[in-house]
Formats: structure tokens, sequence, C-alpha cells
């Protein structure tokens, strides 16, 4: 260690004494050194276990829980909670510059185990994977058996990118939900969903479903039309509703038994003349002609009740 005393003046700083005797042991501890970048040990074993552990998704206060027993106690361990933070950050960025590749990589493992397996994918004017799709044998035959009734959605999104996850989704012989294939989208455009649209027929041989169930996406039904040309597109009931929700709630407790009666109106005729008629008691029941949520529901009830479109199945 070389020690100096300073001696400072007119801005200037002045070395007047060099001190070349060391002042401090040269044998710190490992709880000093883990803390010195160029004197950390990175025991190979101990990094392996520890991305064994990374691996694994154990929490990080049960890997230094870990690593504090192997080392024989924290004084002893070479290694800070921030490097074992950092490392995991490391493996993060890691995973998300080769994601696409890997996955496309297991696609085609998949593939070459069952070639009925399908996947394609879009890219964008960068050559980048902007959109895919997969089905499995398992639901292709899915299909082939319960392809009258399809339902689209896409309620749900990936945590990781927010992207949309779009599921075809049907129900078999014991109502029972079955998945046809699904997708990841970058967006929701109508030329994403026709290019997706496109890839499920072809998946399916080109079979078009009887009914094919979405929300009110303007998108989606454009799509639809150029796609499918021969089925039939309808509002899936939980999404027109749902819109609704709070003013029907609120509906309810204005109006005590209105809510289950509306249930009734709509799950329980059989013929559309039932349903006018079931409406326009319910409507002079509770007096709530002027109501605008019920007209927007009425006025588009040949798109969502069960009743105008079950001899469609």
């Amino acid at each position: 260690m070389v020690c100096a005393s300073e001696a400072r003046g007119g801005g200037r700083v002045f070395f007047t004494r060099i001190v070349f005797e060391h002042n401090h042991k040269l044998n710190p501890t490992p709880s000093m050194t883990k803390h010195m970048r160029v004197h950390k040990v990175e025991d190979p074993s101990v990094m392996n276990l520890v991305d064994t552990m990374l691996a694994s998704q154990v929490p990080h206060p049960n890997v230094m829980r870990v690593l504090r027993s192997v080392a024989g106690g924290v004084e002893n361990l070479h290694l800070t909670e921030r490097d074992v933070q950092n490392r995991r950050a490391a493996h993060v960025r890691e995973e998300l510059m080769d994601d696409i590749p890997k996955l496309l990589a297991f696609f085609r493992e998949c593939k070459a185990n069952n070639p009925q397996f399908f996947y394609e994918f879009q890219l964008d004017d960068k050559n980048v994977v902007k959109n895919v799709f997969w089905s499995h044998a398992s639901q292709q035959g899915d299909y082939a058996d319960y392809s009258s009734v399809v339902t689209f959605d896409m309620m749900y999104r990936t945590n990781q990118y927010s992207m949309p996850l779009a599921m075809f989704v049907g129900f078999n012989n014991k109502l029972q939900n079955v998945v046809f294939g699904q997708a990841l989208l970058r967006d929701e455009r109508a030329d994403t969903f026709e290019w997706l649209f496109k890839q499920f027929r072809a998946c399916m041989g080109g079979t078009d479903p009887i009914v094919i169930f979405t929300d009110q996406d303007s998108s989606i039904e454009k799509a639809i039309n150029l796609v499918f040309e021969k089925t039939y597109h309808r509002y899936c009931r939980w999404h027109v509703t749902n819109k609704f929700r709070n003013e029907l709630n609120q509906f309810n407790t204005q109006h005590p038994g209105l809510s289950e009666t509306l249930t009734s109106v709509i799950n329980h005729p059989l013929r559309p003349i039932e349903f006018e008629q079931a409406w326009a008691a319910m409507l002079d029941k509770y007096e709530v002609h002027e109501s605008k949520v019920l007209m927007k529901l009425y006025d588009e009830r040949n798109m969502w009740v069960g009743a105008y479109f079950k001899e469609i199945f």
C-alpha cells in the first residue's frame, strides 16, 4: 500500500511524503473479498448449482439459503446477493435474445416426431417473426370430429410480451371444451387475422366450421368474411353482455329480479317468436322500455341470441 501525505497550495496538490509499508492485513476474509471484483472466487460447482436453481425458478431467498449452507456460513460465501441477482438477470437476457429460435426449434422437433404437427409463422418487413400459429395432431383430430362450432377467443395475453394469445376452441359430445389450435399475434389488425384464419383453414384440411363465435371486433369480422365464406359468424354472448355489465348490475339493483329474467329470456326460447314475446313481457314487467342498454342488446339479437340461429346447428 502506498500512502502519501498531501500539501495543497495555489490550487495544486504536492506530495511531501510517501510510505511504502502496508497499513492493513493482506489476507482479508471471504466476507470482505466477495465485495472486491478482482478477488471474487467463482467455483464452477457452486455456479452450476446456482444456475440449476435459477433455471428451476427457485425463489431468491431460498437460493441464498442453500448457498450459505453449502459454504458453511455467510462468512465463507464468496457470492453476494447482488451477484446472484445479476446472474439471474443475465439468464433472462439470454433467454430473450433467442426465444423465437428456441420456439421454432421446438416446433421442428415436434414436426419430426409427428409429421401431422402443424406450425406456421409470419415475418414482418424486417424479416422478424411477428405471428405464430400451431396445432397438435390430437387437436386436429378433435376438429375433425367437432368442427361444427368454433369459438375464437382473444381474451388472453402472455405475461412477458403482452402479446394476444388467440385460441380456437370448440366442445365435444360431452360438452367439454376442446382446443383446435392457438397462435401468438403481435397485433390485432384485419390482415393479421386473415393470415391466421388461412393457416387454421389449411391446417384443418380446408374444412370450414359451420359457426364461428367471436367478440364484436370489426377486424375479426372482416377477416372471417374473406376466409370462411361458408361459415356463419355470430357474437359470443358473454362478450356482448359483459360490455354492459355495470349497467345491468345497476338495473338489477333498481329492479330486483331483472337479471334472472333476462337470463331466462336469452336461454329458454326455442324460436324467434317466443323470444320476442318473452322480451316484450320482460319490458312490461319491469317498465324498462326506455333502457338504451336493452335497446342495444335487442337491436343485435340476431347475432347473439340462440333462438335466432339454432336451426344452423
